[in-house]
């Protein structure tokens, strides 16, 4: 499983206004603080490398190199807080660092890589393709099958929603420190980022949120992991 460092930095989260395709959950636009360095997973996460956490054998009939899918956020949430435990005891993993989800701004941040436009590569739906497997009903590519974006980031629109650590929230405008968005949202729905093989170009612009319950896993829906620094873990 390979890993990107991003460094603290600060970005605007949500979409402006006059956004075509925008729906009114992303905004007010707010201005994030990350002061925290953390590493985010290059690729999402594949079913050989589900298989191999779990020391279990692929299961039949599952493409190895395509992403994981139909686990739910309940599911890899448990699994992580073990996973993690497992890792630094066996001492592959620093004491006091983790592997989780991202928090959503830590997702969008990664995103973007510094654009503040439509898609991370600019405003062009016709570029998209080169970047995001959509609207290709039968089924998602393997990972790293389109170009990556400006950080090195692949799949991070379409091919599956990555689901995120937090529960739907409120933006709440202005400026604050990532660590500072709440942690506490609108009951059973936890936040999907980025769409998916079989939806449209929307579901893929910078700052689209979709909203998934936490105990049932669906076909479209995947996960990217987050592995943080020792001094850097958050509830």
């Amino acid at each position: 499983m390979e890993f990107l460092k991003l460094e603290p930095g600060r970005f605007v989260m949500g979409s402006p206004a006059d956004e075509l395709g925008r729906g009114y959950w992303e905004g007010p636009q707010t201005e994030v603080v990350i002061t925290k360095p953390y590493y985010l997973a290059r690729y999402e996460l594949t079913n050989a490398q589900w298989a191999a956490m779990r020391g279990e054998a692929l299961p039949e009939g599952a493409v190895a190199d395509e992403p994981l899918r139909g686990v739910s956020w309940l599911t890899m949430y448990d699994f992580l807080e073990s996973w993690s435990a497992r890792e630094r005891a066996a001492g592959r993993l620093a004491e006091g660092a983790e592997y989780r989800l991202p928090y959503e701004y830590e997702w969008e941040y990664a995103y973007r890589a510094g654009s503040a436009t439509r898609f991370p590569h600019g405003e062009a739906i016709e570029e998209l393709s080169w970047y995001a497997v959509y609207e290709h009903l039968s089924g998602p590519l393997p990972v790293g099958s389109r170009r990556p974006n400006a950080w090195g980031f692949y799949d991070m629109g379409g091919n599956v929603w990555d689901l995120c650590k937090n529960p739907k929230i409120d933006y709440p405008g202005g400026t604050i420190e990532g660590s500072q968005l709440p942690r506490v949202g609108f009951g059973i729905f936890r936040i999907g980022r980025g769409g998916g093989y079989n939806f449209g170009w929307i579901a893929s612009r910078s700052a689209m949120r979709q909203f998934f319950t936490a105990r049932e896993g669906f076909p479209w829906v995947g996960f990217r992991l987050v592995r943080t620094l020792p001094d850097a873990v958050q509830p």
